[in-house]
């Protein structure tokens, strides 16, 4: 997986934009719980561009998908709030 096995934050931050224009397309929600996993994995990221990208991401997820992964996803995006670079 180029986002896990790369360290340069320019792949993961490109992967992320990707990730999240094919998450639109999902109507399946039972299938996102890899892709939940790996946002939330890049929302703690050193640089800023990634967190921004994993939280854009994120936000393109179909309605459904925030009912489903809610519980999961909020712990990890409240911190983001109190990002000053995001």
């Amino acid at each position: 997986n180029l986002l896990q096995n790369q360290e340069d934050w320019r792949y993961k931050n490109a992967g992320l934009y990707v990730l999240g224009k094919a998450g639109v397309l999902i109507e399946d929600v039972d299938h996102l719980g890899n892709f939940v996993d790996m946002l939330i994995k890049h929302l703690s990221h050193d640089h800023p561009k990634v967190r921004f990208a994993a939280l854009n991401a994120i936000s393109l997820l179909p309605p459904d998908f925030s009912i489903k992964f809610h519980s999961q996803l909020i712990p990890h995006i409240l911190p983001c709030l109190n990002d000053m670079v995001v």
